[in-house]
C-alpha cells in the first residue's frame, strides 16, 4: 500500500478506525440500561461477528484487489488498441 503524505499507510487507518469502533461498541453495551447477562451475550455475538469479518477480510481486500488489476488491465489495453488502430 502506498504511504499517506503524514506517514501512515492505508491498513493503519483502517486498523485505527476498526478499533475505534470496537472501543466505542463496547462503551455503548457497557453502559446499556439491560441486564448483565444480555449484556455479555450481546458483547460475545459482536465478539464473534468481528471474528468472522476480520477472517474474511484479507480474502475479500485480495479479491476486490484482483478484479481491479484486471478491470484496469482490461482498461489499458483498450486504450492501447485504440491509439494503435
Amino acid at each position: 500500500m502506498a504511504t499517506e503524505p503524514g506517514g501512515y499507510r492505508g491498513a493503519h487507518l483502517l486498523t485505527a478506525f476498526l478499533l475505534g469502533a470496537a472501543a466505542g461498541a463496547l462503551i455503548a453495551y457497557v453502559t446499556s440500561p439491560e441486564s448483565g447477562r444480555r449484556n455479555r451475550e450481546r458483547m460475545k455475538d459482536a465478539a464473534r461477528a468481528a471474528g468472522r469479518t476480520a477472517r474474511e477480510a484479507p480474502t475479500r481486500l485480495r479479491d476486490s484487489f484482483s478484479r481491479a488489476v484486471e478491470a484496469a488491465r482490461s482498461v489499458l489495453e483498450e486504450a492501447i488498441d485504440k491509439t494503435g488502430s
